[in-house]
């Protein structure tokens, strides 16, 4: 034998000895002693954890309960003016909340986050409330100086306890409340909705339920073998709610993650439901860093209980096109209909000028270069001269024709002159009435009739060209609905700057200057 082959049998020997010593050891009275040792051990592992699984559970739920708001640095709380609210429950707990008075018809009930206290989201609040809403906010047991502990029991019973409260003390009514859920908050509202009837379910980041949340955290759902019952089922309690409803979640949440909100939209049987889809965004900070992209939609779907679409992908660029868009809203809310100076002064034929002899100042001759003056000494004020030369060149790029003005500034007095002509109300304006003295709004080709301009296919594709293209410039065709809706007989001719802003507006909206301004006073 050689010495090889004698050094691998050595090896050999080696092994099988060890195996056998190992067979011997697993069937040997002292391992199966060492196995019944480990199994009780972690029975009695097992049952301890049972036994604190629901503290556990709740400490795990609602983490918050141990943070001091002061503490946070990454966070300032900020200052917001709100009422506080404390009494003392029915289980002799201590309730406290804020309110914030707005003197409006409906009101907000806002359910905050698990991370923190109530005050840690006062800028979701003050948000509510810049809306023009009237906002009433529980800071749940256990958290700030609400006592007990939170569960969803507790919390549950105390949502109820402090919106009763609050009802009877505000006497508002539950149709004219609007639910507002924020992470954990988005359960809360689900789950109290279920119990009544309000107006509209305004939910961020929801969860489906616990269960769904369980594998998130474990990788299993480990609440199922604590004997822990499910809880904060907003995937089949919101199948009780068939009111207006908006989700708004990010794609890219670590702590709920997109496809639970997803699933909760889905299972919602509302008509008018809504879902927003943050790209690119996690779970924190949501109402903070995209208030003012999402602030256009929410109040649409707040005030008109309806949006555009079903479901909207908000990317960064179109977040940026929204905040330019709300801007611009904004701005168009603010408006002066009232000075007789401003570019926005509202007259028709039952509102004036205030003082109804106006002349405005800086009114300048038309210019030549691309419009054809037919009075030749016609007039308009400065801010819109500009635009309309503008305007007037790109139509004689398109055309190489010039734009012919018919009229443009007219005084109290020519107003006046011509109305003692015999001009009817419906086709002329009395004097003080007139967009024209505004110096803003100038007559194209022909002031004759609407079949006029319709028989004629030249006066047709200038009218076509102006309403594809003039809003661009801050122009927009004052009357376009007749006497009952505009004030005045359709008149295509007719044109009136609005500045680019409120143009723009406009004709995205397919609304006249009159419609809008009717439908402001009716809000008011």
């Amino acid at each position: 034998m050689s010495k090889k082959q004698n050094y691998l049998q050595r090896i050999i020997a080696f092994f099988k000895a060890r195996a056998l010593k190992i067979k011997n050891y697993f069937f040997s009275r002292k391992f199966l002693i060492f196995l019944w040792v480990l199994f009780f051990a972690l029975l009695i592992c097992y049952a301890v954890l049972v036994f604190f699984a629901k503290d556990l559970q709740i400490k795990l739920t609602f983490p918050g309960t141990d943070i001091n708001i002061k503490e946070i640095t990454n966070h300032p709380a900020g200052l917001i003016v709100a009422e506080d609210v404390s009494f003392t429950s029915d289980a002799w707990e201590t309730i406290t909340g804020i309110y914030i008075d707005n003197n409006s018809e409906k009101v907000v009930y806002y359910f905050h986050g698990n991370g923190a206290p109530l005050e840690y989201f006062y800028s979701d609040v003050q948000y509510i409330s810049d809306l023009g809403y009237s906002v009433i906010a529980l800071e749940y047991p256990g958290y700030g100086d609400s006592s007990g502990k939170p569960s969803f029991e507790t919390n549950s019973r105390v949502a109820n306890e402090f919106y009763d409260k609050m009802q009877n003390t505000l006497w508002f009514q539950e149709k004219d409340t609007i639910l507002w859920g924020y992470s954990v908050g988005t359960a809360l509202a689900v789950e109290f909705w279920a119990q009544r009837d309000f107006d509209s379910l305004v939910l961020f980041a929801p969860f489906a339920s616990r269960y769904d949340m369980a594998p998130n955290v474990f990788w299993i759902p480990l609440a199922k073998y604590f004997f822990l019952e499910n809880s904060y089922i907003s995937k089949d309690r919101i199948q009780d709610i068939t009111e207006p409803t908006l989700i708004i979640h990010g794609n890219n949440d670590k702590v709920v993650p997109f496809e639970q909100g997803k699933l909760v939209y889905e299972n919602s049987p509302a008509e008018k439901k809504f879902f927003i889809e943050i790209d690119n965004f996690g779970h924190s900070l949501i109402p903070e860093r995209y208030w003012n992209a999402l602030q256009g939609y929410i109040k649409n779907f707040l005030m008109q209980k309806s949006l555009e679409q079903e479901q909207y992908f908000l990317d960064r660029d179109l977040a940026t096109d929204l905040l330019e868009k709300f801007q611009i809203e904004q701005k168009i809310e603010r408006l002066d209909f009232e000075t007789d100076s401003s570019i926005t002064k509202y007259v028709d034929p039952q509102v004036s000028f205030q003082d109804k002899k106006y002349v405005p100042e800086n009114l300048v001759a038309i210019e030549n270069d691309f419009i054809a003056d037919s009075k030749w000494n016609g007039k308009i004020r400065e801010i819109a001269a500009e635009k309309l030369q503008e305007m007037a060149e790109a139509f004689y790029k398109e055309n190489w024709e010039k734009m012919l003005v018919v009229s443009s500034y007219r005084s109290y007095a020519y107003q006046a002159w011509i109305k003692a002509r015999g001009c009817p109300d419906h086709l002329c304006s009395k004097a003080g009435h007139s967009e024209h003295q505004s110096g803003l709004a100038v007559d194209f080709w022909s002031a004759s009739t609407k079949d006029y301009w319709d028989n004629s296919q030249r006066l047709t594709e200038f009218y076509t060209w102006l309403r594809n293209n003039a809003h661009k410039y801050g122009f927009h065709n004052s009357y376009q609905n007749g006497r009952e809706v505009d004030g005045y007989a359709i008149e295509p001719w007719h044109w009136r700057y609005l500045g680019e802003d409120f143009a723009q507006y406009l004709n995205e909206k397919d609304m006249t200057f009159a419609e809008y301004y009717s439908l402001q006073n009716k809000n008011e």
